[in-house]
Order: C-alpha cells, then sequence, then structure tokens
C-alpha cells in the first residue's frame, strides 16, 4: 500500500514536471508585419493600390473586372441597384478611381461573394 502510494507520488510529480518542462521552451514566432502590398500576376499592388489625396480608392484592371463581375451578380441588392463601372473613372498608368461609395459596395459584394450570398 505504501509502495502504490510512493508509486503514484512519483507519477504525479513525474507527470507535473514533463508539462512544465514542455511548456518552458516553447517557440513563439514574431508577428509577421507586411512592408509590401501583396502581388497581382507580375504586378506589387493585387488590386487595389491605395488611395489619393482626395479619398478616392485606386485600383488596378483586376480589380475594376471582379469589381464589374460582382456587379453582375449582385446589382440588383442595391437600391437603387449600380451598375458597372458605378463610381469608377480612368487614372494614370492602366489604374482606376473608385470612390469611397464604390468602394464601400465592392467590398460589401465582395464579402457576400466569399460567403455565397445568393443574389
Amino acid at each position: 500500500m505504501k509502495s502504490e502510494k510512493n508509486y503514484l507520488n512519483y507519477l504525479l510529480i513525474l507527470g507535473v514536471s514533463m508539462v512544465l518542462m514542455g511548456c518552458a521552451h516553447t517557440v513563439v514566432p514574431n508577428v509577421v508585419k507586411p512592408t509590401v502590398v501583396a502581388f497581382s500576376g507580375n504586378k506589387q499592388n493585387a488590386g487595389f493600390i491605395g488611395f489619393n489625396t482626395n479619398g478616392a480608392g485606386i485600383i488596378d484592371l483586376n480589380a475594376k473586372n471582379k469589381y464589374n463581375w460582382l456587379i453582375s451578380m449582385y446589382a440588383t441588392n442595391f437600391a437603387p441597384p449600380i451598375y458597372t463601372n458605378f463610381g469608377v473613372s480612368d487614372f494614370t498608368n492602366g489604374t482606376f478611381l473608385i470612390t469611397s461609395e464604390g468602394l464601400s459596395k465592392f467590398a460589401t459584394m465582395n464579402r457576400w461573394e466569399k460567403n455565397k450570398v445568393n443574389k
């Protein structure tokens, strides 16, 4: 009986020691902070480039095409319905400006598409 208690105490101490030692050397990676925007093809912009000084968004052709594709699916979900190139205008070097309203609708439709919301 006494040896069983010693054995159980030994196992308890061993188990607690292993747990504490196992957690003592856990490697926690540094948080990755991106310093550049992701790539879209060979261009380093991933569709949304940034904002201009007037607060309009700057997007590339891929983002504009996706925006219009989303409009073709979800245009009637807005009142009044939106239309192709809603809030988009030409900018420089193959980029486009998008109004804050258009950018907001773009984000909403993108979320709907990712969550598989029906038309």
